[in-house]
């Protein structure tokens, strides 16, 4: 049957809207696809970001990843890198790409490792904490090859008045050097095995500690007394100047006035001389501390005269540590306060650790007996930092000496 000119239209008009129908779906499913992608991508993003918000943070203390350090470089000298490998990822989990990066940088072998600078830093800052000198606000300068020297001024530039038409005689200021130069601090410690071998965290701790006491203990004492002869540095007793050393008054709980003029005689001392007290501090024995806290005005309602200061812990205003590394048996029974500012009191060090150890050792313990690490399965630590200690400006110490306060 033929179509008339009406149908043949009609036709025609259909298939024109069909196919603009169909052009139109089509584009608008393009830009919902396109709308539904861009949503897909935000919504991984901000789930990504809530992930990671909420993910548990695992943080390391500090002195933490230099012992996990030292104890994959032990485990590696022992059974080799593979098994330091494979020790530091059953240990430390995600952590282990840190130590296994820093022991790549690591020269091993016979002479030991090194713990890079940024590791050691961090337990050097805890050493910081422990030692009485470094404390109290000593100033650290990093030496790198082993030699340091510091310029200071000895004497300055005077000024006076002048009549008219009149010069005054010029005064040149007088320049010196402080040098210093590195000096081993040895550390041993021994460890047992079992400690070593297997991936418990708290052997981490138990190695930094262990490090950190050891490097107290020799640094304190050669920090404040050593007579800087042979290899180690000279401390703050044989950098004192004779003139800023005194004995101090035979003293009772009651003396309280002897007790105040012998500590603002040692304050004089540094006023004197123009000291700025930039980061003043003292320091004595634990026993003088105990002392100072009971010294007391009057006798029948006796006032307590640094109790309520120094459990804040300052001394006249000026902080104070108490340690044992200053002895109380000189001459006898007698012991030393020290102060000074502490802006004026240099250590210069090298920033890296130097570790190396031994199965088969020998060393002596703390009651000076020799031990085999062999025979009790452990491992001998043995860790060196380098350094040097000086006083930029000897006039910033005063020493009371034959302390007899008990």
């Amino acid at each position: 049957m033929e179509l008339t000119s009406k149908q043949k239209l009609d036709d025609y008009i259909k298939g024109i809207a069909t196919e603009i129908g169909q052009a139109t779906f089509a584009e608008f499913r393009k830009e919902q696809e396109a709308k539904a992608v861009e949503m897909r991508s935000n919504f991984e993003a901000q789930l990504a970001t809530v992930r990671e918000k909420t993910a548990p943070t695992v943080t390391v203390e500090k002195g933490t990843m230099a012992a996990r350090i030292i104890r994959t470089c032990l485990v590696g000298k022992a059974i080799g890198q593979p098994g330091a490998e494979k020790f530091a990822k059953e240990a430390y989990g995600d952590g282990a790409d840190v130590v296994l990066k820093a022991l790549s940088t690591s020269p091993g072998g016979a002479g030991g490792y090194i713990i890079p600078p940024q590791y050691s830093t961090d337990l050097i800052e805890l050493l910081y904490n422990q030692t009485a000198v470094r404390k109290l606000g000593a100033v650290v300068y990093p030496m790198a090859n082993g030699n340091l020297t510091i310029p200071k001024l000895t004497a300055g530039v005077s000024a006076s008045y002048v009549g008219e038409n009149a010069s005054p005689n010029a005064v040149k200021p007088t320049f010196g050097v402080v040098t210093l130069s590195w000096k081993k601090l040895r550390a041993t410690v021994a460890m047992s095995n079992d400690l070593l071998r297997f991936a418990n965290p708290r052997a981490d701790e138990i190695v930094k500690n262990d490090i950190l006491n050891a490097f107290r203990v020799a640094e304190d004492a050669t920090f404040l007394r050593s007579d800087g002869t042979g290899v180690t540095p000279k401390g703050l007793l044989s950098w004192c100047i004779a003139a800023n050393t005194f004995a101090a008054q035979a003293a009772v709980y009651s003396d309280a006035d002897k007790v105040l003029a012998d500590l603002h005689k040692a304050i004089l001392k540094l006023e004197a001389a123009n000291i700025p007290f930039i980061k003043p501090g003292w320091i004595f024995a634990p026993r003088t501390k105990h002392f100072l806290m009971q010294v007391r005005l009057g006798t029948t309602a006796p006032y307590p005269v640094f109790a309520d200061e120094m459990s804040r812990g300052t001394l006249l205003g000026y902080p104070f540590v108490a340690t044992a590394q200053v002895p109380v048996n000189i001459g006898g029974t007698n012991s030393e306060i020290y102060l000074a500012d502490f802006n004026d009191v240099v250590i210069g060090e090298s920033s890296e650790l130097l570790v190396d150890s031994s199965n088969e050792a020998a060393y002596l313990d703390e009651a000076g007996v020799l031990t085999s690490a062999f025979a009790n399965d452990q491992t001998v630590i043995r860790a060196i930092a380098r350094h040097d200690f000086a006083m930029r400006r000897v006039e910033s110490l005063a020493i009371i000496n034959t302390v007899p306060w008990l």
